[in-house]
This record gives structure tokens, C-alpha cells and sequence, in this order.
């Protein structure tokens, strides 16, 4: 059977699935391509001390390299690094965000970003279409959240029917579980900037 197993992606999803596939008994390595684990999300400290918990419970982390390949013959074998190192692993599973499909709203002409652009009733630069949640960017930002999805998606629908109602951004927050820690973020330490 399967002993090791390459996380790409140093977020809380990847942490998360890291942290579930060294408990299912796999010898697991985090490969993040920034210098810290969460850095959108936690402060530079908390990042080093989150790596060595993470690391102390078991967990091999590796930061501040890219990937150069997946690599196996019939299946996964390893992951080879940016620096030329190679982790060994069965299973990789990538773990590295979300980025809006926006060819559709490009074709149609709509203002795009990183996403369609939004204002805060959610709708578009065309009359009477409205775009919320993974796809949209809204002041810049795309957190692609659950809940931040869930909220705009409210605003969207209700304007869409012919309300007229706002998005109001809230302090957006993360819990992240994983071994060694148990994380809480909430807010924006500076850095979800373009």
C-alpha cells in the first residue's frame, strides 16, 4: 500500500489534509513554494512556530521552493524540487488555491482582475449580471472563503430579483487544524493586497 504522501500547499486545506493523511499512517512531507506556512493569513512569527509544531508532531515541511515535477512511471513516485531535492511520495495531492476561471466573462467584455469585478451590490460592468464567490473580486480581493461566498451569493440573488441590497465585507476568518496546532486567523494583517 501507499507509506508516502506530498502535500503542495502550505494553506490551511493543505495543512488540514496533511495533518489527516499522516493520522490514516502515511509519511507525509508539506512542500509550500513561499518562506512560511499561511502567510497570507498568519504573522511572520506565528508562521515559525506553526512549522516547527507541525514538524514536531511528525510532519516533514518544506518552504520557500517551487516544483519542478511530479514524477513516476505507472503512478506518483516522488515530487522534484525547484533546488533539484527529491521527496519521495505515492500520493500527492495539490493544495494550492483557487483562481477564477474568467475566459467566459473576458469573451463577454465584463471589467476582470483577478476575477470579474464587482461592486458591492455584486454586480458586473453589464447591466443586470451579477457574479459572487470564487469568480468575483470585490475591492480588489478574492478570498475565496465559504462564507464569504455564501454572503455575496445572498446579495447577488436578492439584486438579481430586483432588491437592492449591499455586500458588507466582514473581518474574514480561518480555523485551521492540523498536527501539532490548532489555528484561529481572522482579519487582514496587510498583505491581501495586489
Amino acid at each position: 500500500g501507499i507509506q508516502t504522501a506530498a502535500v503542495i500547499g502550505g494553506g490551511f486545506i493543505g495543512l488540514e489534509t496533511a495533518w489527516q493523511l499522516q493520522k490514516s499512517g502515511l509519511r507525509v512531507t508539506i512542500l509550500e513554494a513561499a518562506d512560511t506556512l499561511m502567510g497570507r493569513l498568519i504573522d511572520e512569527r506565528t508562521a515559525v512556530e506553526l512549522k516547527e509544531r507541525i514538524r514536531n508532531a511528525g510532519i516533514e515541511v518544506i518552504t520557500g521552493t517551487g516544483i519542478s515535477c511530479i514524477y513516476g512511471e505507472t503512478h506518483a513516485e516522488g515530487v522534484s524540487l525547484a533546488d533539484g531535492r527529491k521527496i519521495s511520495a505515492e500520493l500527492v495531492i495539490v493544495s494550492t488555491g483557487v483562481r477564477a476561471n474568467i475566459g467566459l466573462a473576458k469573451e463577454a467584455g465584463l471589467d476582470i482582475g483577478r476575477a470579474v469585478v464587482v461592486n458591492g451590490k455584486m454586480e458586473t460592468s453589464a447591466e443586470d449580471v451579477y457574479a459572487c464567490g470564487d469568480c468575483c473580486e470585490y475591492q480588489g480581493m478574492n478570498s475565496a472563503t465559504w462564507v464569504e461566498s455564501i454572503q455575496q451569493g445572498s446579495v447577488a440573488g436578492a439584486n438579481a430579483a430586483g432588491k437592492r441590497l449591499t455586500y458588507h465585507n466582514e473581518a474574514s476568518s480561518v480555523v485551521a487544524h492540523t498536527a501539532g496546532a490548532a489555528l484561529y486567523a481572522v482579519g487582514d494583517l496587510g498583505k491581501n493586497t495586489n
